[in-house]
This record gives structure tokens, sequence and C-alpha cells, in this order.
């Protein structure tokens, strides 16, 4: 028995089939969603600051830049795997076994939903640092 033949029984009757298609425009919209948030995230961290007057403290900025980069990289990572699932539920003869796995689904874009909430809070850490900064300069 297929996993899809387990997730929908009786494949006939129109409630299941508006299920469905509900359930394939939901797991699209929310890979798009987070793929759209991880693409502007990673694009915000391609930047160039000199810091170098601020001495050792330079590798406070330095580090929020290197976790919430590498966090961006890897949500994008989970966000291609979980593509690899998506795709075979809407494209005739890509047919996958795991496609239709609810667990995997879930598995993927959570782990891509927490290292995206980590480039997140790396990006405001990063924006912290920066006012920090430049009040800093200011004021001496």
């Amino acid at each position: 028995m297929s996993a899809e033949s387990s997730l929908y029984p009786d494949k006939d009757t129109p409630a299941r089939i508006v299920d469905r298609a509900m359930w394939k425009y939901v797991l699209a919209w929310l890979w798009t969603a987070i793929f759209a948030t991880n693409a502007g995230i990673a694009f915000s961290f391609i930047s160039y600051r000199d810091y170098a007057r601020w001495g050792v403290l330079v590798i406070l900025p330095a580090l929020l830049y290197a976790i919430g980069a590498i966090a961006a990289l890897l949500s994008l990572a989970s966000l291609i795997r979980y593509l690899k699932l998506l795709l075979p539920l809407f494209v005739p003869g890509m047919e996958s076994e795991i496609a239709n796995e609810p667990s995997l689904h879930a598995i993927y874009l959570t782990r891509a939903l927490w290292t995206l909430l980590v480039a997140i809070a790396a990006r405001f850490a990063i924006s912290i640092v920066e006012v920090l900064f430049s009040l800093n300069s200011r004021a001496g």
C-alpha cells in the first residue's frame, strides 16, 4: 500500500479531491514564502562595512555575519531537499513513494524555518551592533 493511498483512502470523493488540492497548494505556498524570506535575508548578508577602527570589537559583527550566512545556507539546503519532495506532487511522471510522506514534509519545512529564524535573529543582532557602533562614533 502506497503512502498516498493511506493518506487518501477514498480518492473518488469530491471532498478528498479538494482536500488533496488544498494540501498541495499549502505545501507549495509554504515553500515559496520561506524561500522568498530566505533569499531576502541571505542577500542582506552580502555587504561590506569598515569596522577597522573598532579593533577587537570587529569580532562580534563578523561572528554574527558568519552565523547568519551559514544559517541562511542551511535553510536553503533544507528548502532544496523539500523541493525534491514537492515536485513529484505537481509534475506528472515524477512519481515518488516518499513525496506523499507528510512527516518528511514537516521535517524539511521545520528545519528550513528554524534555520531561517536563526539567520533573521543574526541579522537583527547585526543591525543593533551597527547602530551601537554608529552611536559610539558620534559620541567620541
